[in-house]
């Protein structure tokens, strides 16, 4: 049934809600938006990370995390994300077929909820993608999904099926052992 398949392969259907931290390398140019005319822009550029140097940023920030630091706290202090940076980091929801960039999402993916990932090298920063909450799309959601992919096993078994009943014979002079005769008959 679609609610036993549902349960036994709900991995596919996992979502994960999403924060990140950016450490920014490279340009120190400032995003010319409407925040940079802000009193919060400050008159000083920051001065840009080599991409070593925002790696090892990022390693740092991601042991204190590790450590029981508040990650939306730290995203608000640190983050190079103008957009994210305010919401406390949040990317919103992901799942297994969002457009998000593979290297993220399998890392997303693969945390469990309250765990941060090592940075990831992205063009332009390393983030730290934080597992917010995980939980999974309901069967309602997912059913025509799994209508879908069970139609698609069925049509593979029918194959398989038709493979077997197809019988292939093999010409007598096989190199094959013949079958160890049973002592104990």
């Amino acid at each position: 049934s679609d609610l036993k398949y549902y349960n036994d392969h709900k991995e596919p259907f996992r979502r994960i809600k999403v924060s990140g931290l950016k450490v920014a390398f490279g340009s120190t140019e400032a995003p010319a938006d409407a925040n940079s005319s802000s009193i919060m822009a400050s008159r000083v550029p920051k001065k840009a990370l080599t991409e070593e140097e925002a790696k090892a940023k990022a390693v740092k920030l991601v042991g204190q995390i590790r450590g029981g630091a508040d990650f939306a706290k730290l995203v608000q202090l640190e983050s190079d994300d103008e957009n994210t940076k305010a919401k406390g980091g949040d990317l919103g929801v992901w799942g297994m077929t969002d457009n998000v960039p593979e290297a993220l999402r399998s890392a997303v993916l693969s945390l469990k909820e309250g765990e941060v990932s090592d940075p990831i090298r992205q063009a332009g920063g390393f983030y730290i993608v934080h597992a917010d909450a995980a939980t999974y799309a309901p069967l309602t959601e997912v059913r025509d999904a799994i209508f879908a992919q069970l139609q698609q096993q069925k049509g593979a078994d029918w194959l398989q099926n038709l493979d077997k009943s197809v019988k292939v014979e093999f010409p007598k002079n096989d190199p094959l052992p013949p079958a160890p005769s049973d002592p104990k008959k």
